[in-house]
């Protein structure tokens, strides 16, 4: 990461996107966000997790403003534990998500 924001390569990214496993924690988003600020590039953040890090992580996104995403690929169940019946579904409860965490 470090090296990545001192490469020349970081004026050229049209995102960063933060991708963090099933154990990814809100607190090594915030490392990983210091390191990517750090660059001081100008290109918005994507930020999600995997499965049991993902509806913590997108709640998370949501609330300090950063781009974020959701499908089968990331989690099948959805905020309450209940299996998701697709995409769609989950989608809409990513919205609900978001739209609580203002």
């Amino acid at each position: 990461m470090d090296s990545w924001a001192r490469s020349e390569l970081a004026a050229h990214c049209l995102r960063v996107m933060i991708e963090l496993g099933p154990d990814g924690s809100t607190e090594t988003a915030d490392d990983l966000l210091a390191r990517i600020r750090s660059a001081q590039s100008p290109v918005p953040i994507l930020l999600h997790g995997l499965d049991d890090s993902c509806w913590p992580l997108l709640e998370y996104a949501g609330l300090r403003g950063l781009q974020t995403r959701i499908g089968v690929e990331d989690t099948v169940l959805l905020p309450d534990g209940s299996t998701a019946s697709g995409n769609a579904e989950l989608v809409a409860a990513a919205y609900e998500v978001l739209r609580a965490a203002g």
